[in-house]
């Protein structure tokens, strides 16, 4: 099997991967597809981009897998990063839009205590920390996939 078609195969099988995990994620809170479609396009459009992501990271991994180097680091180093990044970076914007708006933004030094400041950064680090993990389990867990294909189709093309 050529490497470029192989790379498409574990492209398609982590992107539709992604993809199902999150709609059944979406799903298990009750509401059905129609709904999601009609009251909730915008996570709907989300789920997409991260199904993209890792269907992008996918054909990174498969290089790196085809050039013969086989880390499991970078796998996890990435993942992490795109799971913990999202919320620091969306309350910074949030905060930014805030006060460019003229209004104070929460917390802001000026209107609550530094105690307020430290319990929100506390939250945050630690919620951030939570996604980061399951994005660094989550593509290490497709870099197993890619692995396991690489090896058998790899072999039987």
């Amino acid at each position: 099997m050529t490497t470029k078609r192989l790379s498409s195969i574990c492209i398609l099988i982590n992107g539709i991967l992604t993809l199902t995990i999150l709609l059944v994620f979406m799903l298990s809170f009750g509401k059905k597809l129609h709904e999601l479609i009609t009251h909730y396009p915008f996570a709907l459009f989300i789920a997409v981009i991260i199904a993209l992501i890792a269907g992008w990271r996918s054909h990174s991994d498969m290089r790196k897998l085809l050039s013969g180097k086989r880390s499991w680091r970078r796998p996890a180093i990435e993942g992490f990063m795109f799971g913990f990044l999202p919320l620091p970076i969306s309350h910074a914007t949030g905060m930014l839009q805030e006060a460019f708006a003229a209004g104070p933004p929460w917390p802001s030094f000026g209107y609550v205590s530094l105690v307020d400041w430290f319990q929100y950064l506390f939250w945050l680090i630690s919620m951030s920390s939570i996604f980061g993990i399951i994005g660094a389990l989550w593509a290490m867990l497709l870099s197993g996939i890619n692995r396991i294909a690489l090896r058998t189709l790899a072999n039987n093309g």
